[in-house]
């Protein structure tokens, strides 16, 4: 549809000829009835509201006509809502009765107490929910309660049941019982030996495994000393710097020699046998001078030790210091080192010395000990054997002596005297036939008696040998004691007893000076 917007289309007049153009004007007028309808749908909508708040209201005044019966002034207010336009009876709420009330203070009156109702209802049903939930609990401890003592009941019936039977077995084995209570102190005793018995094992196996530490405590250098004192003769090279114990199980020996002190070895890989042996006997005579034991036990000497080291093991354990205030007892297969022994510890010891001969068994199935008849030290035998008048024997005796302390007087020599002191020079018929004794006695004693030093017991050397040999080198003294050493084929005059005496004195001087 086209709209002509040259007339007016009410009353077609030009439009360039009217006061107010009507279109303009139209649409004035139709936002002045945009706003009557705005206004008109807001009093649509006040009115619903407020029917619907005098809904409210005489819904709640019903609930206090329901709740407040008797003499309730809001039945007549209740009456004038069905006589009244609804205007009139709101403002009729609020109109003064007697003695100053409205129904509308009624209406907030009975309604606050409404509600406090309420709330004490609503406290009511909390409180008994709660009662409730606590209702439930106990009604399942009551359950519990009568299980317990259902169970109760039923483990005192079978404690009743099992002291009726403990009663009935004690009177069936009253006689058991009591033999089993005699039995209790055995059984506690027996307890305790167990108990002392595993104590005393865990300490032996403690002391066990302490022991060799503690045997090879502080032994290392008595060891060593002890080594190279058996072992003298060999070079310096060989001897011992360090040894090093073992202490356990599957531990090696270690040893170091004087060259290299801090280089060590296996001893089983270095050492020879006889080596090997000496140095178990250094660490066991090693232990018995740290605990300080008054005796040494040296049992068969000749197969412990070789032939090599006997000598020096020999002025080990009788010339020098290290047992010199100790008992040696020795048990010796050998004869041969049991006299060169006696001859070592000199004619005073070998006198205090008890000696044993155990003999061999024969047709008695006993062991059979026997004294010696004579002292096997040389110079005890040709005292014993001048004291019995056999003078042959006792020069015998006496020459070995001789022959034996001739070599210490070479050594005391050699030892004390001067360094522009002559050596001592022996001759030989052969090379295989021993020293000349006179001439080495000879020599002994003059180059004594002309040494520069203080020889330790020079003039009872010179003495003893010049007694033996003469003043001029002429005695009777001694060719007596050639002449009772060797076998001879024609009678001969018998021995003068001033002679042999002599010659036993002198051999005892010289005991008394080398020996001691």
């Amino acid at each position: 549809m086209m709209l002509n917007l040259i007339f007016c289309p009410a009353c077609k007049t030009p439009i360039g000829q009217v006061v107010i153009n009507p279109f303009d004007n139209a649409s004035e007028e139709l936002k002045e009835l945009q706003h009557l309808a705005e206004l008109q749908a807001t009093i649509d909508g006040l009115n619903e509201k407020l029917n619907e708040l005098f809904v409210q209201i005489e819904s709640i005044i019903d609930s206090c006509l329901k709740y407040f019966k008797s003499e309730n002034n809001l039945v007549k207010c209740k009456n004038l809502l069905e006589t009244l336009d609804k205007k009139t009876w709101w403002c009729s709420l609020f109109s003064e009765m007697d003695q100053g009330n409205t129904y509308w203070g009624d209406i907030e009156k009975q309604v606050r107490e409404l509600e406090g109702e309420d709330q004490r209802i609503d406290n009511f049903l909390k409180e008994r929910d709660k009662r409730r939930v606590l209702l439930l609990e106990y009604r399942k401890i009551e359950q519990k309660i009568t299980a317990l003592k259902t169970r109760r009941q039923q483990k005192n019936e079978e404690i009743n049941k099992s002291k009726k039977a403990l009663a009935e077995f004690d009177k069936e084995n009253k006689t058991l019982i009591e033999q089993a209570q005699t039995e209790v102190a055995v059984v506690a005793n027996n307890k305790l030996i167990a108990e002392s018995y595993s104590q005393f094992v865990k300490l032996l196996q403690k002391y066990a495994s302490e022991l060799p530490a503690r045997l090879v405590e502080d032994l290392e250098d008595k060891v060593v000393d002890l080594y190279n004192s058996f072992n003298r003769l060999d070079p310096e090279c060989e001897k011992l710097a360090s040894v090093k114990l073992p202490l356990q199980q599957h531990e090696r020996l270690k040893i170091s020699f004087i060259p290299e002190p801090d280089k060590m070895f296996d001893a089983l890989h270095v050492l020879s046998e006889g080596h090997i042996r000496c140095v178990g006997l250094a660490v066991l005579a090693a232990k018995n001078i740290k605990e300080n034991c008054p005796i040494l036990i040296f049992d068969d000497p000749v197969n412990a030790i070789d032939d090599d080291h006997r000598g020096a093991i020999r002025e080990t354990l009788f010339v020098d210091d290290y047992f010199k205030h100790k008992q040696i007892i020795l048990a010796v297969h050998g004869e041969d080192f049991f006299n060169r022994a006696q001859q070592l510890i000199g004619k005073a010891a070998a006198e205090a010395a008890e000696t044993y001969i155990f003999s061999p068994l024969s047709d008695q199935r006993h062991i059979q000990v026997n004294s010696p008849k004579r002292p096997k030290n040389y110079v005890l035998a040709s005292r014993a054997l001048l004291d019995d008048g056999e003078y042959k024997d006792c020069l015998m005796s006496s020459r070995r002596a001789l022959e034996y302390l001739t070599d210490k007087a070479w050594i005391h020599y050699g030892k004390h005297s001067h360094k522009s002191d002559p050596l001592i020079s022996v001759s030989r018929r052969s090379p295989f036939l021993p020293w000349d004794l006179r001439s080495l006695c000879e020599n002994l004693c003059k180059k004594t008696s002309a040494s520069k030093a203080e020889i330790p017991g020079k003039n009872e050397i010179v003495e003893s040998f010049q007694m033996l040999l003469g003043i001029n080198g002429q005695s009777p003294t001694w060719s007596c004691l050639n002449k009772g050493t060797h076998h001879n084929a024609e009678d001969m005059p018998e021995f003068e007893l001033q002679d042999v005496q002599n010659v036993v004195l002198a051999i005892e001087k010289l005991d008394a000076v080398l020996v001691g």
